[in-house]
């Protein structure tokens, strides 16, 4: 459904490429994530795959559409929810639903705009001015106009950024729901439990490289065979362990990186202090301890 051939680009202020040589396909009902720090090329790839911005190099399909010789077949296939916020303050919610639904040929939209606003709590501000709605209820809109042509591809970037946790776990039960029923998705996102949560694939960039490309559960076995371990405990850890496995030491709350064949090593040592622990959880690591180690300057092969 979204296929990346050798993309790269580089703007003229900067002397790096914003993308370099990237390559993947998505295939249909495939749920992605995009992760990457700040500045690593996310959003110049998503701006390049929506259209709005010319690549330097490589090729760019979408459902099977050219995006140079099939733009319009391409932005019927794709729905796009942006980072910021722009939508036109002076209209009603009705009118910028019904507007969008123009744009894309389709005049008697009435009944799934109405399901669309009932699924994102917009219905009953149908009738209000935009300018009127709070932040979380333009990031509701945006997405409602990113679903009225019933795309078969949407790409939501960062969509959840800045909104309250209603709108989030709302959208999480949406765009689950249709994901399996074959929608494509791809996620780019700071929150990383979402990416832990909603996809079943990451795809991890960094300086404009594609650095990682698994699917979830091989994504987390990455950065090597460990397990994360939180105590609550007034001690200092490291006179009891190996330093090599103390990620934070100070106060209360210790957190540990322990390798799984030194648990039994660290439950013998967790032994002599066992009267001072109120608490300890052990954990697998999740998309955020792999994101730390692999985007770590010096931390790559």
């Amino acid at each position: 459904m979204i296929k990346v051939e050798n993309l790269s680009k580089k703007y003229k202020e900067n002397s790096k490429l914003a993308l370099d040589d990237v390559s993947f396909e998505l295939q249909k009902g495939e749920f992605a994530a995009l992760l990457g720090p700040n500045g690593a090329g996310k959003t110049t790839l998503i701006n390049v795959i929506s259209g709005v911005v010319v690549r330097d190099s490589g090729n760019v399909s979408i459902a099977g559409y050219n995006i140079d010789q099939n733009r319009v077949e391409m932005k019927t296939a794709i729905g796009i929810v942006p980072q910021e916020i722009a939508v036109d303050n002076f209209f009603t919610v009705r009118e910028i639903l019904n507007l969008q639904s123009g744009y894309y040929g389709m005049r008697k939209n009435s009944d799934y705009i109405a399901y669309i606003a009932e699924r994102l709590s917009l219905s009953d501000k149908m009738n209000s001015v935009v300018r009127s709605l709070s932040g979380g209820m333009k990031r509701r809109l945006l997405i409602a106009k990113a679903l009225l042509h019933k795309p078969k591809i949407l790409i939501l970037d960062e969509p959840t950024a800045g909104v309250d946790i209603n709108l989030r776990h709302d959208l999480y039960r949406f765009v689950k729901e249709m994901n399996g029923e074959g929608m494509t998705i791809l996620l780019t996102t700071h929150y990383l439990e979402e990416a832990e949560e909603l996809c079943s694939r990451i795809l991890l960039i960094d300086e404009g490289r594609l650095i990682a490309d698994k699917p979830k559960k091989e994504f987390l076995k990455m950065a090597g065979d460990f397990l994360i371990v939180k105590l609550s405990v007034n001690f200092d850890m490291s006179k009891i362990i190996d330093s090599s496995m103390i990620r934070e030491n100070k106060g209360i709350n210790k957190i540990l990186e322990v390798p799984k064949n030194k648990i039994p090593e660290l439950i013998s040592s967790l032994n002599q202090i066992k009267e001072k622990i109120d608490d300890m959880n052990i954990s697998s690591p999740g998309v955020e301890e792999l994101f730390v180690r692999l985007t770590e300057k010096g931390g790559r092969n």
